[in-house]
C-alpha cells in the first residue's frame, strides 16, 4: 500500500506529547498529593512544636528553660521545623505549577531538519517487508522489527522504536480515500499495539 502525505509540526507535537511519560495525569496527580501530604505534614508538625514550646514556657518560664539544653534544643528544632514549613507551603504553588506545566504542548519551534524533523510531503508505501518513507531530503526504509509497538492517536499511527522515539505515519490522506483501516491490519500485523 503506498500513499502520499504531509508531515506537520501537530504530528510531532503529539509524538512528544505520548512518549513522556510525565503527561500520564495519574503521574501529575501522585506528584500533587505527594506535595498537598507532606505541606500538610509540615503544617501540623509546625502546629505542635509550637504547642510544645509555649506549654513549656509557660510552665517554666525564661530562666527555667534557658537552663536546660534539651528544652532549649526542643525550642530551637521548632523553630527551624517552622521555618521549613513555611517555605514548604510558600512554594509548594510554584511546585505544582512546576510539574503540570510539563504537560503543557511541547515546543519544537526550534528544531529543524539537522535535529531529525522532517515536515514537508512524504510519500509511505506499507508492506509485509516494512515500512518506506520517501522525503524530499531523506528515504528510510525499516523492517518491522525495528518497531517495539504503535500507538493511535489523533493525526495518525506512532510507530516506536522504544518507549520515547518513534516515526509518525500521518492517517489524513488514508482516511480521505479510506484506506485507514487497510492501513492499521498491516501494521497491527506485524507490530503490537500499545495505548
Amino acid at each position: 500500500m503506498t500513499f502520499d502525505d504531509h508531515i506537520t509540526a501537530d504530528h510531532y507535537r503529539e509524538l512528544l506529547r505520548l512518549a513522556n511519560p510525565l503527561n500520564k495525569t495519574w503521574i501529575l496527580w501522585g506528584f500533587t498529593i505527594i506535595i498537598v501530604a507532606v505541606s500538610l505534614a509540615m503544617l501540623g508538625a509546625m502546629g505542635l512544636f509550637f504547642y510544645a514550646a509555649i506549654l513549656v514556657l509557660i510552665k517554666k518560664g525564661l530562666a527555667g528553660v534557658a537552663g536546660e539544653p534539651v528544652t532549649l534544643a526542643l525550642i530551637a528544632a521548632g523553630l527551624v521545623f517552622t521555618g521549613i514549613a513555611v517555605f514548604v507551603l510558600a512554594y509548594k504553588r510554584n511546585a505544582l505549577r512546576f510539574f503540570w506545566k510539563i504537560k503543557q504542548e511541547p515546543d519544537i519551534g526550534e528544531m529543524d531538519l539537522r535535529d531529525g524533523l522532517h515536515l514537508g510531503p512524504a510519500r509511505y508505501t506499507l508492506s509485509d517487508d516494512g515500512i518506506r518513507v520517501e522525503m524530499a531530503l531523506d528515504t528510510d526504509e525499516l523492517r518491522w522489527s525495528a518497531f517495539t509497538h504503535f500507538r493511535e492517536a489523533a493525526n495518525g499511527m506512532l510507530l516506536m522504536f522504544n518507549r520515547t522515539n518513534g516515526m509518525v505515519v500521518p492517517s489524513g490522506q488514508l482516511v480521505a480515500a479510506g484506506d485507514y483501516e487497510a492501513a492499521r491490519r498491516i501494521v497491527s500485523a506485524h507490530v503490537k499495539r500499545k495505548g
